[in-house]
C-alpha cells in the first residue's frame, strides 16, 4: 500500500490535523445582526426588521383587533402587527373579510403558525397568525402595487427572526 511508503510522522501528523479539523464550527453569519427590533413587553414577542425602516408603533383598534403597528412605504411594501385578544381557532381562521379557506400550516423558530393570502382595496399579501395562550398574533405583509417589493421579499427572513419574550 502508498500509506506503508510514507513516514510514521507524516502519518501522525495528518491524525493530528484531522483531529484539529473535526473541532471546527463553521458560524454562518447572521443577515439580520444589523437589523432593528420591534419588541413587544404586554403581549411577549419580538421581531427584527431591515435597519433602514422606522417601525411605526401605534394603538387603535381595528375591527376586533388591536393595532400595534408597522412599516408602511409607498414604494417597498408594507409590514403590520396585530392582536387579536382571542385564542386562535386553527379551523376557522378569520381575515378582513371573514373565513379563510386555504391557509398553510407553517413553522417559525418551532412555533406553528398560519400564512395565508388576504387584501382589501387592491393591496395584498400573506398574513401569518400565530396562536399565543390567549391571543392570536398576525403579521402582514403586503403591497399595493401589484409587483413583489422588497418587505414582500424579506418576509420569510423577517418571520424567521419572530420569537416569544417572557413578559
Amino acid at each position: 500500500m502508498a500509506i506503508d511508503l510514507l513516514p510514521k510522522e507524516f502519518i501522525d501528523c495528518t491524525n493530528f490535523f484531522n483531529q484539529i479539523l473535526s473541532t471546527f464550527k463553521f458560524i454562518e453569519t447572521d443577515e439580520t445582526a444589523d437589523w432593528k427590533t420591534y419588541r413587544n413587553e404586554e403581549y411577549g414577542f419580538e421581531v427584527r426588521y431591515p435597519e433602514e425602516f422606522i417601525f411605526e408603533s401605534r394603538r387603535d383598534i381595528i375591527r376586533d383587533q388591536i393595532w400595534l403597528g408597522g412599516i408602511y412605504t409607498e414604494d417597498k411594501g408594507n409590514f403590520g402587527i396585530l392582536v387579536k385578544e382571542q385564542k386562535l381557532n386553527p379551523d376557522n381562521i378569520e381575515g378582513l373579510y371573514g373565513k379563510i379557506d386555504n391557509v398553510k400550516i407553517i413553522e417559525i423558530n418551532n412555533i406553528k403558525a398560519y400564512r395565508y393570502m388576504e387584501g382589501d382595496a387592491g393591496c395584498g399579501g400573506y398574513s401569518i397568525s400565530i396562536p399565543k395562550d390567549e391571543i392570536t398574533i398576525k403579521i402582514s405583509f403586503s403591497d399595493c402595487k401589484g409587483q413583489t417589493t422588497e418587505i414582500v421579499n424579506n418576509q420569510d427572513q423577517i418571520l424567521s427572526t419572530f420569537k416569544f419574550i417572557e413578559k
